[in-house]
């Protein structure tokens, strides 16, 4: 899955042009990644958002808006996830042992 996730990113970013065809699959990439939870969940979601904020932009649609705010959501999801699984570990471990 994350294969498909890379090579849709390397797209993206390569072509000339922006197509609005690309804010839906940018969306569900985003959302994957952030479920997923890889190492690097963050920075692909980042850039997933990075280009639907272009595509926001360029477009003006009502779908890029709302798949940007649910990007943007996914990776609010990613990040809290991740903080509270530090504090439970800190909690477990106050003294880092």
């Amino acid at each position: 899955m994350m294969e498909a996730i890379d090579q849709l990113l390397k797209f993206v970013t390569t072509r000339s042009y922006q197509s609005n065809v690309s804010i839906i699959p940018l969306l569900i990439a985003c959302q994957l990644t952030a479920a997923q939870g890889p190492s690097n969940a963050l920075e692909i979601a980042h850039a997933c958002v990075y280009h639907l904020e272009r595509l926001a932009q360029q477009f003006h649609t009502e779908e890029a808006e709302a798949a940007l705010a649910e990007a943007r959501g996914s990776v609010f999801l990613l990040k809290s996830t991740r903080w509270r699984q530090r504090n439970s570990f800190a909690r477990l471990f106050p003294n880092g042992k």
